[in-house]
């Protein structure tokens, strides 16, 4: 299982969460929380292993452990809070 969360900034308060994906075990999804269209599983990341770029639908473990170097900024981005997949988890 792998849970990862968007948060976006608040003004002169804790960022707080505005989207999450669990990805299951059986590799299916589910994306939860009060902004859930922050999650863009059609946008393509560099992977995180150097094999080029990835996308969701090629490899969904992958593409979460990968996800913040495209997501990051001063008003969203990620932090992955569980991962459970062995190390080269593949589709």
């Amino acid at each position: 299982m792998l849970t990862l969360k968007f948060f976006g900034l608040r003004d002169g308060d804790q960022d707080e969460v505005l989207a999450t994906l669990t990805l299951n075990d059986d590799l299916t999804h589910e994306i939860t929380g009060k902004a859930p269209d922050v999650i863009e599983l059609d946008l393509n990341t560099v992977a995180a292993d150097g094999s080029g770029f990835v996308s969701f639908s090629e490899n969904p473990v992958l593409w979460a452990r990968s996800i913040q170097t495209t997501i990051r900024g001063p008003y969203l981005y990620t932090k992955l809070e569980e991962d459970t997949f062995p190390e080269a988890a593949t589709k």
